[in-house]
């Protein structure tokens, strides 16, 4: 019997078989591995930059009669290069109120509405640049100061001191609004803090003046400074005119110390 032998025809070889299909399998790995990166890149957030940290400081300042008012710009002024010249004090926002009087329903004045200093990076670029800027701005808020500066008959110093706290607080809940953040907070009070138109702090002092306190005396109110570093100055420069009482430093320090709570600083003499 013949047999017959059958032939097969060749498979076509595979397009990613041999060394042209394992280059093709090579690259074809190399983009998926790129897809993947880009795709994984894509849902990564991109860090967060820093918020802006503001320093913050209300300056009160006491123009009653009994005092120097005519100084107190300038002392605003000392005490605005005094903390641009603070170690990390990168931006600084200020404020400055004056006591009131009658007209005004015995309510604080605005001398210097919020101003900031926010110096750009080339201030830095050359020697000297910087500083002649920090005294130009606080010259600029000295003399916006003087523009609104009068002396007063009264000494509200309770309400300017109440109005500077809570002004703190309201300007940190807007940078806080803004995406800053408001890292130092400040109060000082330029004052012999003499008060005569808040009832219980007057009769406070002049009781404990006169070593007889009294009995059926209304509590001291207070006025909430957590979180705020307190500075007190002027408690000595005091022009005592004809008949005004006076008022004794411990008795001074006995009533502040309830109205401002337990963390009450020691008072400067002067400003």
């Amino acid at each position: 019997m013949r047999s017959y032998k059958i032939e097969r025809e060749p498979r076509p070889r595979s397009p990613t078989s041999g060394w042209p299909g394992s280059v093709f399998c090579a690259f074809s790995f190399l983009i998926y591995l790129l897809l993947f990166a880009l795709a994984s890149a894509s849902c990564v957030e991109p860090p967060k930059a820093e918020p802006k940290t503001i320093t913050v400081m209300v300056v009160v300042l006491d123009l009653s009669p009994s005092t120097v008012v005519d100084l107190r710009c300038d002392e605003l002024s000392a005490r605005v290069r005094q903390m641009l010249g603070a170690p990390g004090v990168k931006r600084l926002d200020v404020m400055a109120v004056g006591t009131g009087e009658g007209p005004t329903g015995m309510e604080p004045i605005v001398l210097v509405r919020w101003s900031r200093w926010d110096p750009k990076g080339k201030l830095y670029e050359q020697p000297g640049q910087a500083d002649a800027a920090r005294d130009a701005w606080a010259e600029s808020v000295r003399a916006t100061c003087h523009e609104s500066l009068r002396a007063t008959r009264s000494s509200p110093i309770f309400a300017a001191v109440k109005r500077g706290a809570e002004s703190i607080r309201a300007h940190c809940k807007e940078i806080e609004g803004r995406r800053e953040r408001c890292d130092r907070q400040f109060l000082f009070i330029h004052s012999d803090l003499r008060e005569n138109v808040e009832p219980p702090i007057a009769e406070r002092l002049l009781s404990e003046t006169r070593g007889k306190p009294v009995t059926d005396a209304k509590p001291i109110p207070r006025i909430d400074v957590g979180g705020v570093e307190l500075a007190i100055c002027g408690v000595s420069n005091t022009r005592l005119s004809v008949g005004e009482k006076y008022i004794s430093p411990s008795a001074l320090s006995s009533a502040w110390s309830e109205v401002l709570g337990p963390n009450t600083p020691s008072f400067d003499s002067s400003c």
